[in-house]
């Protein structure tokens, strides 16, 4: 169960921290796009507590794992939007000419 946790744990936080620099990309786009992609969490989020249930934590623990493992998302995209004042971003919105 140990061993399971930290797998879990450290995928989805490096998973999270990708994904925020993409989402943060779609904020910089367009407000639209930045919820939507913000919404593509949610499933793999409800899965990951999910599959903490299953392994044997009580909800509560695994809702409070999966809370903290989850931060890496909203963290990593702050540090994107506050990157973008100094950085070119352009890089993080893979398919902007179509917007």
């Amino acid at each position: 169960m140990k061993s399971f946790f930290w797998i879990l744990g450290s995928g989805t936080l490096a998973v999270s921290s990708v994904f925020s620099w993409a989402a943060a990309g779609a904020f910089l786009l367009d407000i639209r796009v930045g919820i939507v992609a913000w919404l593509a969490e949610v499933p793999q989020e409800l899965g990951d507590f999910g599959a903490l249930v299953h392994s044997g934590l009580t909800k509560k623990r695994a809702l409070s794992l999966n809370l903290v493992s989850a931060l890496a998302f909203p963290l990593g995209g702050m540090a994107a939007f506050a990157m973008s004042f100094k950085f070119n971003t352009d890089f993080l919105i893979a398919f902007r000419e179509l917007f």
